[in-house]
């Protein structure tokens, strides 16, 4: 932390700025919490922050909001382009440092990202790694360890649902397989997570409904008069 604040040359007015932008946010949690607690029937609210690597640079303070909402939904985004996704987010970061700082070589960048934000994304040294997809070392690392970060410091694991998706619609961004979503599921379980939440864009394929029942009780076997997610089309319809 000491070395990203000198190489960042951070002062306290920089420090003010986050924390005034945490004190914002938070006040704005807690009139929604204030207006819900006066109707005449308990209202359950739901936060849906960032993840944890990037939660205290947009103001959003796991341990506070605990406090004031009844569930908490991680975004469990790790898409890369688009908006809200890990690897999205990572590459900007290098782009733009690399624009403001002509020195600095793609390594460099992302060296200071690992300063920044003590995350470093296992077997990527550059942007054309990440064009490359997630290593099973990212689900095992990455994944398990924000999923930990967020069940820790919510310290409670029934008020944990994590928001997961695999980009496209309405992010934007590239598009995960379901090995990923596979291992996003896998990691997150491992480290302790209950419940999740899926986000499909718009519909559920095949290939993720077969991976998320397989989470949650029965796997789905597909047949030619039986159910099939809507974004999929049954085998008949190329057989006419």
């Amino acid at each position: 932390m000491l070395a990203a604040l000198t190489l960042f040359d951070i002062n306290e007015d920089t420090l003010y700025w986050l924390r005034t932008r945490q004190e914002l946010a938070l006040g704005y949690m807690r009139s929604i919490r204030a207006q819900l607690d006066k109707l005449g029937r308990k209202v359950e609210l739901g936060g849906i922050p960032r993840t944890a690597t990037f939660s205290s640079l947009t103001g959003q303070n796991y341990q506070h909001m605990t406090l004031l909402f009844d569930y908490i939904f991680p975004k469990h985004y790790f898409w890369h382009r688009g908006f809200d996704g890990m690897y999205g987010t990572v590459a900007r970061w290098v782009r733009k440092l690399a624009e403001w700082n002509h020195s600095l070589t793609e390594r460099d960048c992302f060296s200071v990202i690992k300063s920044l934000f003590g995350l470093q994304l296992p077997n990527v040294q550059s942007l054309m790694d990440m064009e490359l997809g997630f290593s099973e070392e990212f689900f095992e690392k990455i994944v398990f360890n924000e999923t930990r970060r967020a069940l820790d410091a919510i310290d409670d694991y029934n008020k944990v649902i994590a928001w997961v998706s695999t980009g496209r619609s309405p992010y934007a961004g590239d598009a995960m397989t379901a090995r990923d979503l596979h291992g996003i599921l896998t990691a997150s379980r491992k480290a302790g997570l209950q419940r999740f939440l899926f986000h499909p864009d718009p519909d559920l394929g095949a290939s993720e409904w077969r991976v998320i029942s397989g989470f949650c009780g029965n796997v789905w076997e597909q047949s030619r008069n039986g159910y099939w997610p809507p974004d999929s089309k049954k085998p008949d319809e190329f057989n006419r």
